[in-house]
């Protein structure tokens, strides 16, 4: 009698244990997934990230050799009008403009 509630004993918390066991199997699992998913979104995510700075670096990069090749017209065009005079034409506000402000 006393070896049969040993083995009564024994196989309810055998099977507690089993179902414990297989419960948290299950949870593990689900997280598994969800962070699963959580990784295919961060990686999605990045690479859109990465090809956009890749892009605007580009695009900076085209800017600046646009700039600069602007300047140098400036800067050739200035030199050539070091030392003139510019008269305006077709003012029709502010006559006396001075050169130095006014619209």
């Amino acid at each position: 009698h006393h070896y049969h509630q040993t083995t009564k004993t024994s196989f309810r918390t055998s099977h507690t244990l089993a179902l414990q066991a297989r419960e948290r199997t299950q949870k593990a699992q689900e997280a598994l997934r969800q962070a699963q998913a959580e990784y295919e979104h961060a990686k999605t995510a990045e690479e859109y990230a990465l090809s956009e700075l890749e892009r605007a670096t580009k695009e900076k990069e085209e800017m600046h050799e646009h700039v600069d090749y602007v300047e140098g017209q400036v800067r050739s065009f200035s030199r050539k009008m070091r030392d003139r005079r510019v008269q305006l034409t077709g003012l029709k506000r502010n006559e006396r403009w001075n050169g130095r402000r006014g619209k």
